[in-house]
This record gives C-alpha cells, sequence and structure tokens, in this order.
C-alpha cells in the first residue's frame, strides 16, 4: 500500500511517516506552546484518516488477517458490546458521550490494524532506521533544550522529587518528557551505529531529570537488555519478567501508596472506587463514559457524585485533573472484571502475534513492558503515545520472508 512499485518506497511516504511520528511524539509540546492548535482537532483527524485508509486498503488489497486478529477483534467488539449494555441500563452517561467513549477506546485498536495492514512486509527495515535517524535528531534536540534550561531556564518547574528539582522542558509535565525520551531508547535497542551510546546517554538522564517512576523502572529493565547484549545473549521473556518482578518489589512501597492506600492520593482514589464498581456491577461495570474517561468529563458523570467525587479537589467538575490519571481503572470501572479480562486477553494475542517478528525481540519486549507500565499510572492506550505503540506493533506483526532474512544477513 505505502509502495511506488513494491520495491521501492515512496519518498512521500517517508516524510508522511517521520511527520506523523513528531506529531504523536510532540502532540502535548505543540498544544501547550501552540494551543490555537487544538481547534483544529488534528489528533481526531488522524484517527479518522487511519480508519479511512484502513477501510480503502482492505477493499483493493483485501489483506489476509490472522487467527490471533479474529480473537482481538471479536474480544474487543464483546468488550463494546458490555460497555453499551450497562451504559443502557445503568444510564450513568448519555448515548452522544458513550459514543465518544467508544470512539476513543477503539483507537489502540485502529492504530494497530493501521499498521498492520497499511504497511508492506519490505519496508519494515526501512521504516525502523527511518525513525532510528530521526531519533537521533530528536536527542539532539531535547538536549540542547536541556542544556539551554540549566543556564537559562525557559520552562522552570518547581516540583522536588528524589531531591532535586525535575525537568519538563517543553512539555506540560514529566510524564511526556519521560514517554517521549522511552520511545528514543525503544529506537535505539536495536542496529546500533558507532555513537549510539551517546544518544541513549542523554535519553537516560533526561529520563532520571523527569524523575517519574514509570521512567526510573523502565530505565532499569532497559539497562538490564543491553547488558544481555553486550554479552551476546538472547532477551528471554522469561528475564524480562522476572526482572520486572524485582523492580515491583523494590517499588512495592511507591506503588501500594499511590494505587491502593486508603488515603485520598488521585490514582489510589481511582483504583479502589474502579474496584467498588467492579464489585457493585459484577461483572460488567458501570458503561461507557461512566468513570476515569475523558467522556465521563465532557459531561461530567452524575456516578461522580454517588462515589462523592464533586467533593474532591482534582476530581469535581471544577477540577477535573485526576479523573483520567490510570488506564486500568478506567477498564475496571466502566468495564468490571470482564472488561479486564478482555482487555488481557487482546493485549497477550498481539504479543503472541509480533513475537513472530524476531528481528526486533528486544524492541518489542521493551515496548510491551512501556505499554504495562504506563497503563497501570496513566490513561496511556488512547494518547498519541499508545496509538503510536500499537501502530509499531501492527506494523512489525509483518513478518518478513525468511529469504529477505538471508539476503540480509549476506
Amino acid at each position: 500500500m505505502l509502495l511506488l512499485d513494491g520495491k521501492t518506497p515512496k519518498k512521500s511516504s517517508f516524510i508522511l511517516i517521520g511527520l506523523t511520528f513528531l506529531y504523536l511524539l510532540f502532540v502535548n509540546a505543540l498544544d501547550t506552546h501552540v494551543p490555537f492548535t487544538k481547534s483544529f482537532h488534528l489528533f481526531e483527524l488522524l484517527y479518522l484518516g487511519m480508519v479511512l485508509a484502513i477501510v480503502v486498503s482492505q477493499t483493493i488489497l483485501k489483506k489476509e488477517l490472522f487467527v490471533g486478529e479474529y480473537l482481538v477483534l471479536g474480544m474487543f467488539t464483546l468488550l463494546v458490546l458490555y460497555g453499551v449494555i450497562s451504559n443502557q441500563f445503568l444510564s450513568y452517561q448519555g448515548m452522544k458521550y458513550a459514543f465518544l467513549d467508544c470512539i476513543t477506546l477503539s483507537k489502540f485498536i485502529i492504530a494497530y490494524f493501521f499498521g498492520r495492514l497499511l504497511v508492506e512486509e519490505t519496508m519494515i527495515n526501512q521504516i525502523m532506521l527511518y525513525l532510528q535517524n530521526l531519533v537521533r535528531g530528536i536527542s539532539i534536540f531535547l538536549f540542547a533544550a536541556l542544556a539551554l534550561n540549566l543556564v537559562m531556564p525557559l520552562w522552570p518547574t518547581y516540583e522536588t522529587r528524589f531531591g532535586y528539582t525535575i525537568q519538563i522542558l517543553i512539555f506540560s509535565h514529566a510524564t511526556y518528557l519521560t514517554s517521549t525520551a522511552i520511545f528514543c531508547l525503544l529506537f535505539l535497542i536495536f542496529k546500533r551505529g558507532k555513537y549510539d551510546f551517546i544518544y541513549i546517554g542523554i535519553n537516560m538522564v533526561l529520563i532520571i531529570l523527569a524523575a517519574r517512576n514509570k521512567g526510573l523502572i523502565f530505565l532499569a529493565v532497559y539497562l538490564f537488555v543491553l547488558i544481555l547484549q553486550y554479552l551476546k545473549k538472547q532477551t528471554p521473556i522469561w528475564s524480562l519478567i522476572g526482572i520486572s518482578s524485582i523492580l515491583y518489589f523494590l517499588f512495592q512501597n511507591i506503588i501500594s501508596e499511590r494505587l491502593f492506600s486508603t488515603e485520598t492520593a488521585a490514582r489510589s482514589t481511582l483504583y479502589n472506587n474502579g474496584l467498588l464498581l467492579a464489585n457493585r456491577y459484577f461483572p460488567f461495570g458501570a458503561g461507557f463514559g461512566s468513570y476515569g474517561s475523558s467522556a465521563s468529563i465532557k459531561n461530567y458523570s452524575s456516578l461522580y457524585g454517588e462515589l462523592g467525587f464533586n467533593q474532591l479537589y482534582g476530581f469535581s467538575e471544577e477540577t477535573t485533573y485526576y479523573l483520567t490519571d490510570s488506564f486500568i481503572a478506567m477498564i475496571l470501572g466502566q468495564f468490571g472484571y470482564l472488561g479486564v479480562f478482555l482487555l488481557t486477553g487482546i493485549l497477550i494475542s498481539m504479543f503472541l502475534l509480533v513475537r513472530r517478528n524476531q528481528k526486533y525481540q528486544s524492541f518489542t519486549l521493551l515496548l510491551f513492558i512501556f505499554i504495562f507500565i504506563s497503563m497501570i499510572t496513566e490513561n496511556f492506550i488512547s494518547s498519541s503515545y499508545g496509538v503510536l505503540s500499537f501502530a509499531l506493533i501492527g506494523m512489525l506483526v509483518n513478518q518478513e520472508s525468511e529469504k529477505n532474512i538471508q539476503e540480509e544477513l549476506i
């Protein structure tokens, strides 16, 4: 679909891919410093463009899907049906906003099939190396911004963590700087050049200075993978699961305090009430647009009044800062335990599909770890970083033929 004659990539395609990649990494910075761009609804237009591209490509090419992808579509359809049924019975949100919530939730599915259906197998390596070059430029840009900010604070912050003042640079919050730096690290995990460890070092410094727990946990796992690569070992999934478990225990006090404490910390409030709703409306949850989603803010959910959120700073209708702070809490509240089960099934199916691509094994494993960490700490899947993540996963499911792999090795 993105080839001119089946062999030669279109130059315009790479320009479009590069611009989209940059936009998804820097959409928060763009909205922060050029706020009028919000009125263009670029992210929504990108979603619409992906949907239309999928429809057109399948009409023309009729690309075959894997069995696992039919499972993904089936489980997502069930998730949507349960959300609609709960919405109709409980009526915590109107149908208009429930529909908008459904559209928002579908972004990661659309992104996956966009990458899967519109990228030819022969383009994968070229795209990955092209994006790797872009990442080197992004790293230099962010390092220059950091140096400038240290000399002349253009983007000052007053939050202190671990004994030092954090950095956010051109973003509105440190989590966006962290996610952008993590994506840079991801693209420096394969086919590294002579000086790529400099770029890796730059992004590690950015993550440390942003001081987000998700970034520090990811950084530890990333270092582990680098050590395995240095020792010329494979990156077995069980080793990553093992070190992730160790890191969980190292950070369990932070996780317990932020997610499950009885205090009114933002995420713990969301998780505790998400569990409450999952139990109350077992097994379906409260339905689309009712809890923890952007739609529940646009038309303030009546459920929040029942939960007493309207009396809490950061959760009230006037101050909705924390209501979308966790994707998992939203799934629990809106879709219940069944929703968590279906979402887990979708992610496992995608992971098993992308594991076919052995050439980018470390990349895909680290990408899924990043997705998992981010889902716990923020509403990630429907964000620009989530869309980018799942588009890359879909693209990498396109396994190249053994012949192409052997030719490259020669």
